[in-house]
């Protein structure tokens, strides 16, 4: 999944997910310390507590993804040019984290 229309429309499937008081799709959004290090360019983490990425059950994010495709919001999501494509992909992969019993999470990349 490339997910670069994806994550160019954050803002606006979060706040689509906000305006239905639905968990939004950056609140998925985990990392640990060493993938923090290597987005920020720093490896100083002296003094700094362990952090531990979180992760979610694909369920969570199947319903977000499946809202933003089906009725209003997939009327609002088909204006986004490639977020439609993504969104299938991200379903299909949490489909199939899911049928495996699998955990997930976005992980941001710059």
């Amino acid at each position: 999944m490339d997910g670069k229309a994806l994550s160019r429309a954050i803002e606006k499937l979060d706040a689509l997910l906000e305006k239905n008081r639905r968990p939004t799709l950056s609140s998925f959004i985990s990392m640990d310390l060493d993938e923090m290090e290597s987005l920020i360019g720093d490896d100083d983490d002296e003094g700094m507590a362990p952090l531990e990425a979180q992760w979610f059950d694909p369920v969570q994010g199947i319903a977000q993804v499946e809202f933003l495709l089906s009725g209003a919001a997939a009327s609002e999501v088909s204006k986004l040019r490639g977020v439609a494509e993504d969104l299938q992909a991200c379903l299909t992969v949490l489909q199939a984290a899911h049928a495996a019993g699998a955990k997930w999470r976005f992980v941001q990349d710059i």
